[in-house]
């Protein structure tokens, strides 16, 4: 069960501290992210920004929330699909 089930959805995720793998960033491209900090394959961050998840289609849309995560090892914001979030704060 992935991150965003446990914890009631993308609404959820603001403002939390969240971890995610490398591989699974939207934008930029992992290539980027891996010239900025080599040698990690996990980041963290905290979440400041989440798409509207596509609510105005309906329920099944769920599965394309993103979240606006700043990371700061690296000089922006990333762009990480909700699915792909691997762990949140407690």
């Amino acid at each position: 069960m992935d991150a965003n089930r446990r914890n009631g959805g993308p609404q959820h995720l603001s403002n939390k501290r969240v971890c995610f793998w490398i591989r699974d960033v939207f934008v930029p491209g992992p290539c980027r992210i891996l010239a900025e900090v080599p040698g990690l394959d996990l980041l963290d961050g905290r979440v400041v920004g989440l798409s509207d998840n596509g609510a105005r289609r309906g329920a099944g849309a769920k599965r394309g929330a993103f979240a606006v995560v700043e990371v700061e090892c690296l000089r922006g914001a990333v762009v990480v699909p909700v699915a792909k979030i691997v762990d949140l704060e407690h």
